[in-house]
């Protein structure tokens, strides 16, 4: 049984996470003892966490909380803020589907995937995200659990905050490691290191 690479429509020459997860099967079976190192080194932990787009390095938020640009309506949209606004503190718990799923809730609502977009909703269970350390890129993907959707950051747009989107996850196999783009990677810095 042969495995088919099939190339991701958005970009030419890179691959979904679909496909990675379907080679990460295939041609990995097995993991090294300095990668189960290395992985327990940067796995994240539960805690309390801003989260921070590779873009910029802009905080994320929830509408209203910390933005004054966007009043909170319900649900609450998860943006990119402004330079000048510090994040929300995100609080990390583990999720109900192994060592790196997690549920991710803001200081006062859970976030959840409705459509292509994340939010933050009071009386709504938090929804299961697969969060992964990317070692090439010093930086972590947040995946929708069973889906290839992750967390995208959009383009810039003056004078609007950014909606956090579910987009395909890409990436583009490379001699050092897998290359993600930058609008799907995030940092998660703790609260009680800044």
């Amino acid at each position: 049984m042969g495995w088919n690479p099939r190339p991701c429509k958005d970009l030419e020459g890179t691959w979904s996470s679909e496909n990675k997860r379907e080679a990460s099967c295939r041609c990995f079976p097995q993991a090294s003892h300095s990668s189960v190192v290395f992985n327990m080194v940067h796995k994240l932990y539960p805690g309390q966490y801003y989260i921070v787009s590779l873009v910029n390095n802009q905080y994320l938020g929830v509408c209203g909380d910390t933005s004054p640009t966007c009043p909170p309506p319900p649900p609450a949209p998860v943006v990119v803020l402004s330079p000048e606004y510090k994040g929300t503190k995100f609080t990390v718990e583990a999720g109900n589907f192994g060592d790196y799923t997690f549920t991710i809730r803001a200081e006062y609502a859970n976030t959840l995937g409705l459509g292509e977009r994340v939010f933050a909703l009071t009386n709504e269970p938090a929804e299961d995200w697969v969060i992964h350390y990317r070692e090439s890129m010093e930086a972590y993907t947040i995946e929708r659990a069973f889906s290839p959707r992750t967390w995208t950051v959009p383009p810039e747009e003056p004078g609007f905050d950014r909606q956090v989107l579910l987009n395909t996850l890409i990436f583009q196999p490379s001699d050092q490691g897998p290359r993600y783009l930058p609008s799907q990677l995030f940092k998660f810095v703790p609260v009680n290191k800044e």
